[in-house]
């Protein structure tokens, strides 16, 4: 483990870059809830920089845990499989607080709209 010493106000913050080492984050969506048909996007690469951005968020988030993200072609309500999930080590229960804040960042970059990846 990798530990950082920062200084914040005076008092030192240490961090770990695999605090969420052991944890398991589960998370999925349907792809086509992620646009309308629309010619003007690349559909392909789009859902593609969405998934990356959406990992790379979640790894920066939670470093050391490993990310699983499900999805599936189709529309409409989330499938119970593809409802984010976090399991803590030693087969802990999984926990609804870590599972909230996952999806307040997959929400995020949906939101951010940068992932788009327009048709040339």
């Amino acid at each position: 483990m990798t530990a950082n010493n920062e200084r914040v106000d005076g008092e030192t913050i240490t961090t770990s870059d695999d605090l969420f080492a052991g944890y398991e984050i589960v998370t999925g969506w349907l792809t086509g809830n992620l646009l309308n048909d629309d010619d003007s996007v690349d559909v392909g690469a789009t859902e593609a920089a969405y998934e990356s951005m959406v990992e790379s968020a979640l790894l920066e988030a939670f470093p050391g845990a490993e990310i699983k993200i499900r999805t599936q072609d189709g529309s409409g309500s989330t499938p119970i499989p593809f409802h984010t999930v976090v399991y803590p080590p030693d087969d802990a229960m999984p926990s609804d607080e870590l599972a909230e804040r996952v999806d307040r960042i997959v929400e995020g970059v949906f939101e951010s709209f940068r992932w788009i990846v327009w048709a040339e």
